[in-house]
């Protein structure tokens, strides 16, 4: 895995933040920027486009319960000027149709020191 620190502008919508992204060079995509979250998924709908197998499965629990999904590994992403190589991400349920293409968590953000600046609408990746 390689990466690259760097910033991206944040959007607030909801009390939720997001980023746009790149993904295998493709996008960009709206992610919902998940402290909380232990992986980095993308919708059903962006592996499809992506053309990630989902052929490998993990059992993923949340609030509401557990369930299996998909898992891949993408050749990069690119959130602002941050990028990262070989990414594992879960592929998540169909977005049914809602704006947000996916989820950039902890398998992301755990190789940077992430700060976010609300002020500024902005988010700083730094490597360790």
């Amino acid at each position: 895995m390689t990466v690259r620190g760097g910033e991206a502008s944040l959007t607030v919508d909801k009390g939720h933040l997001f980023v746009q992204a790149r993904v295998d060079g493709q996008g960009p995509f709206w992610l919902v920027l998940d402290t909380g979250s232990q992986a980095t998924f993308v919708s059903s709908e962006i592996a499809a486009r992506l053309r990630l197998s989902g052929y490998h499965q993990a059992v993923v629990t949340a609030i509401g319960g557990s369930r299996v999904a998909g898992t891949d590994t993408v050749r990069n992403v690119e959130v602002g000027t941050a990028w990262m190589s070989a990414l594992p991400v879960l592929i998540g349920a169909s977005n049914g149709g809602s704006s947000v293409d996916g989820v950039l968590g902890d398998s992301f953000l755990r190789t940077f020191r992430v700060t976010i600046d609300y002020s500024k609408l902005l988010v700083t990746f730094t490597p360790p």
